[in-house]
């Protein structure tokens, strides 16, 4: 079976991690997170771009398998 990434996958790549944290720690953006650092954040809201989600309650029960 071939291996092929999803869309969102092809989207990421094309962010620079790198960069962006570099910016996170300028800003302090991840002081005193415990669970959500700001990678994890930008990645959970883009896929909600993404698939057209219409409220935070929403993209967060899609993540946990909740219905």
């Amino acid at each position: 079976m071939k291996h092929s990434n999803s869309v969102f996958h092809q989207l990421l790549k094309h962010l620079p991690r790198h960069q962006f944290q570099k910016a996170v720690d300028r800003h302090k953006g991840d002081h005193r997170v415990r669970s959500l650092p700001c990678w994890t954040q930008l990645i959970s809201l883009m896929f909600a771009q993404m698939t057209g989600r219409t409220s935070l309650r929403v993209n967060v029960n899609a993540h946990s398998g909740a219905s």
